[in-house]
């Protein structure tokens, strides 16, 4: 993996903007960094579910909980 970065620039919506202020806040991490740890979450679950899995487990190292459980089997997940 490259620790190459790729510059892109997008628009929020205000409920986005508040969750990932909030995020942010909550965590003490960069908006980079909540930015690129909620697509890698995304695309776990995407993976999760196509795959058929009922649920999704996400690790961490460096966060309180360490471990994450998300049920993916759920119509209504992916289509917020």
């Amino acid at each position: 993996m490259s620790n190459d970065l790729t510059q892109w620039t997008g628009n929020l919506t205000p409920l986005t903007a508040e969750a990932l202020a909030a995020a942010v806040e909550q965590t003490g991490l960069s908006r980079t960094d909540t930015i690129n740890r909620a697509v890698q979450m995304y695309a776990q679950l995407i993976q999760a579910h196509d795959e058929g899995n009922g649920w999704a487990v996400m690790v961490w190292n460096d966060a309180p909980a360490k471990k994450c459980v998300i049920e993916v089997n759920r119509p209504w997940w992916r289509f917020w």
